[in-house]
């Protein structure tokens, strides 16, 4: 077999792999709010943040969940809606290129991260620290 049938064979392989796998995720129904991150675990806490904005805003959907880490994986830690102030604290770049938002909801002690594209004026301008 030449190196050209070869090469060829296994890009077909590589196509029947990613084919079946786009079509396995398709069958779930993803929140189309968040971006879509890797089944794999990742960092849901530790990640460094800091009250360095003073800015604030609102969700841009109708549900938005505060979330213990920057990714759509990570656990609910509160939910509010658009009319809910928000105050922006930092943003950080999560391991799989999306921009998330530290806040605390106004007036309480309810804190966590939210995904940029989900706030007015895509979330913080500060980036954490």
């Amino acid at each position: 077999m030449t190196r050209t049938r070869r090469a060829w064979g296994i890009c077909a392989v590589i196509t029947a792999l990613v084919a079946g796998s786009t079509a396995a995720s398709a069958s779930a129904a993803p929140d189309s709010s968040l971006p879509q991150t890797p089944s794999v675990a990742l960092g849901c806490t530790n990640h460094a943040h800091n009250n360095g904005d003073g800015a604030y805003g609102n969700s841009t959907v109708p549900e938005l969940h505060l979330r213990s880490g920057p990714h759509s994986n990570c656990p609910i830690v509160g939910t509010v809606d658009r009319s809910s102030r928000l105050n922006w604290h930092c943003f950080t770049v999560n391991e799989v290129g999306n921009e998330w938002t530290f806040l605390g909801i106004h007036n309480t002690n309810i804190f966590g991260w939210v995904y940029n594209g989900n706030l007015t004026g895509s979330g913080s301008e500060v980036r954490c620290r």
